[in-house]
């Protein structure tokens, strides 16, 4: 059984292996050739990530951009702090987890190394911020920045050379 100290030698070495696998993006591109419905919905992500790429990347004190959280999936929880100017820390965790996954798959169905480099872009600098603005005043900050440094670990692990996966890790 897959559990006790040989759990983690079960695991798959072949990446991406967190929510997403190359079995699962083969099957998504098949039905891609032959879902209309699931062809819009993935447009619209692929549109969503064309706009990121018109964005500038994130940093401790960007102010966000109303038009990316108007077409995103994501639920916006804002602190009055964050309402004008400079956007709380939870808000640039939140929208650095939506661009990693956007750009990502959207690499990952069209092959266009655009959004894999933007994806590794925003993923570098988001490691490059320093431990406090990873902290921050609140637990959740740290979880999404780290579920976000963990996808994009993940799924653009090949992209990565040695020092970038230090520097994610």
């Amino acid at each position: 059984p897959a559990d006790g100290p040989n759990v983690l030698a079960s695991l798959t070495t072949v990446r991406p292996r967190l929510m997403a696998t190359r079995a699962a993006i083969r099957r998504t591109r098949r039905l891609l050739g032959k879902n209309t419905t699931l062809r819009q919905w993935q447009s619209e992500v692929a549109n969503q990530a064309t706009y990121m790429l018109s964005l500038p990347p994130l940093t401790p004190k960007s102010a966000l951009d109303p038009q990316e959280a108007e077409a995103s999936p994501l639920p916006l929880v804002r602190s009055s702090s964050s309402s004008t100017g400079a956007a709380a820390m939870l808000d640039i965790a939140r929208r650095f987890c939506l661009r990693i996954q956007v750009l990502a798959i959207t690499w990952f169905l069209t092959d266009d190394t655009r959004y894999r480099d933007r994806a590794q872009t925003e993923l570098l600098a988001v490691c490059a911020f320093s431990r406090c603005d990873w902290a921050g005043d609140e637990f959740l900050v740290t979880a999404e920045f780290a579920f976000g440094a963990a996808i994009g670990f993940d799924w653009l692990h090949d992209a990565l050379d040695g020092s970038e996966r230090a520097q994610v890790a």
